[in-house]
């Protein structure tokens, strides 16, 4: 004991004496030294590409497997403390969970909604479930009865959801299906972390406010019932906040080991979550100043250098302008150009009572007018200096970090909120409004008794007039005309007979999930004398086109879009033909002499 002691050192700051153990913190000063260096300057963004692409999964294998270790001993240390587990006097709050969820799964139809994001994310998760690298393909072939990946690339999206999609594929086998599995089993695990927030703060009722505000989000159904990665940088935002407030109300090595490695986790889930780690800085520092003794512990020392790989990951992003995918006639992803935009979309997002977005006047109007009165309570009550607020620092701390991001956002060349491709943006700002509801609702609850009987009064009736309504339609889907030609694509060809086969289309990558045998269109222009080659050798039976044409006259006039042009020597034989919108899908086989 007395040869650690010996290296304690005592600051003396206004008064208060704050303790640290001299060793550690220097390792901590040098590891985020190195980190910056290493992150920052030591390598040029073509080698970073390469190394992210070879070891990414085994990094972020360890990452996962050590965040696993620290978050079963927490929950066996809160057991003994008797602050989680499951007992019967919270069955009622568990069943209340599985209510919403089921809620959420009937909001919309289970099928892929952002295209082409989520198939590129299920093409890195098959990448990583085949090879082991961090890479999308874009040409796959059946080889001696293996599906093989050629020609991949490193995507501009974290991969930590790519990477659990992975692990789906490796215990149960790959299925394209999988992908909505994995999101609607995050759903109740994310209703289950708010509503242990929404208790800490205001009691067992605001848990059932909050997961209520939630259970009928349209946005929030939209993505749970997607393909993409805003279900699990949601449950991580929520993961991470309840892990800052586990380590505010006690300081112990556990609870930093896990606070630790669940941010570096958050990091890789969407590119705006690196902004988190520094709501986890500030209330480890409170946490430190609340309790008199700087606490430095292994994981937090290697936390500098976990973080490394996403910053080479935003590095290679940023030099590489391709993989910004911008519209045409703009130059940067982010400029003041855009401000005035966003903004508005984000007031007709917040303030439409309509079906068209998938919004929740009840959650904005409810959260809002909480956090403006939470803000100045909260305020007031630290101008105080009253003790029993600390305990909503965390809260608070990470709910202006959302409203960071959300400012961010107002700068970004496509994140108008009105926008049901980029209405996503919106949902960790979307947890901070019911747990501000929540908060305001279980407050005003203890002394008028009409207060809770008027929630579920509009609760109701939001749900009967809007979130309903909304779901029935499946408007989100139905007006979804890329991804209806890209099912109706996937759909006939499964439907054909089982022969070998190369399909040929502009983008690949939805044939590459589903594991056909494919090369995209540029691609197939330049190989065509191998294309003849295998036909000729039996390695492909037929080869199937893939083809838009958009309309040129009011006549009913069409041509071949961009892009889309067959070699002029082959010979087509149009075998299906369907129009979405205003434009047709043509699958057709190339017919050889």
């Amino acid at each position: 004991m007395q040869r650690k002691e010996r290296h304690f050192k005592e600051w003396q700051i206004k008064g208060r004496s704050i303790a640290y153990d001299q060793r550690r913190l220097l390792l901590f000063i040098l590891s985020s030294i190195a980190a910056v260096y290493a992150g920052f300057f030591l390598f040029s963004p073509h080698v970073l590409k390469n190394w992210i692409q070879q070891f990414g999964y085994y990094f972020i294998t360890a990452v996962f497997f050590l965040f696993l270790y620290f978050a079963v001993r927490v929950w066996k240390d809160g057991r003994a403390r008797h602050q989680v587990g499951f007992c019967r006097a919270d069955f009622g709050l568990y069943a209340w969970i599985l209510v919403c969820s089921l809620f959420i799964y009937n909001g919309d139809a289970f099928a892929h909604k952002i295209l082409f994001d989520e198939y590129i994310l299920q093409a890195t998760s098959l990448g990583m479930h085949l090879e082991k690298q961090v890479s999308a393909a874009t040409r796959g072939h059946w080889i001696q009865g293996s599906y093989m990946l050629w020609d991949d690339y490193l995507d501009k999206r974290p991969y930590f959801f790519s990477y659990l999609l992975s692990l789906v594929h490796d215990f149960t086998g790959y299925r394209e299906r999988n992908v909505f599995i994995l999101n609607a089993a995050l759903v109740p695990c994310f209703l289950y972390l708010v509503s242990r927030i929404a208790s800490v703060f205001s009691g067992k009722g605001a848990a059932f406010f909050a997961v209520a505000l939630l259970g009928t989000l349209p946005l929030l159904a939209q993505s749970a019932t997607g393909g993409g990665m805003e279900m699990l940088n949601l449950t991580m935002v929520a993961l991470v906040l309840h892990a800052s407030l586990l380590y505010f109300t006690g300081q112990t090595k556990l609870r930093l080991g896990y606070l630790c490695l669940s941010s570096v986790l958050l990091a890789q889930c969407r590119y705006e979550s690196l902004l988190y780690l520094g709501a986890v800085g500030f209330v480890i520092l409170l946490a430190w100043w609340r309790s008199g003794r700087i606490q430095i512990t292994y994981p937090l020392i290697l936390t500098p250098i976990f973080i490394i790989p996403s910053v080479w990951h935003s590095r290679f992003v940023d030099s590489d302008p391709l993989l910004w995918e911008l519209k045409d006639g703009q130059v940067f992803r982010f400029s003041s150009d855009y401000f005035e935009s966003n903004l508005r979309g984000l007031f007709n997002f917040f303030c439409n009572v309509g079906t068209e977005i998938p919004n929740s006047p009840l959650m904005a109007l409810i959260g809002l007018v909480a956090i403006v009165v939470g803000v100045a309570v909260l305020s007031s009550k630290l101008f105080r200096r009253e003790a029993f607020i600390f305990e909503w620092l965390p809260i608070f701390i990470f709910g202006l970090f959302s409203l960071c991001s959300m400012g961010l956002f107002l700068f970004y060349y496509w994140a108008r909120m009105d926008d049901v491709m980029a209405s996503r943006f919106s949902l960790p700002f979307h947890l901070f409004l019911a747990l501000g509801g929540a908060w305001a609702i279980a407050r005003l609850a203890r002394s008028r008794t009409w207060v809770v009987r008027s929630f579920w009064g509009l609760w109701i009736a939001h749900l009967m007039i809007f979130f309903l309504p909304m779901s029935s339609t499946r408007l989100f889907s139905v007006t979804n005309m890329v991804a209806a030609e890209v099912d109706w694509q996937v759909t006939y060809v499964g439907q054909l007979p089982k022969v070998p086969r190369l399909v040929i289309s502009f983008s690949p990558l939805p044939w590459v999930v589903n594991q056909y045998s494919t090369v995209s269109m540029h691609r197939a222009r330049g190989r065509t004398e191998q294309i003849e080659y295998h036909v000729r050798e039996g390695t492909f039976h037929e080869v199937l086109i893939v083809q838009t044409l958009t309309p040129t006259s009011l006549a009913g006039d069409f041509t071949v879009s961009i892009g889309h042009e067959i070699p002029a020597h082959w010979t087509m034989q149009t075998i299906a033909i369907k129009r979405f919108g205003g434009r047709l899908v043509r699958i057709s086989r190339v017919v050889f002499n």
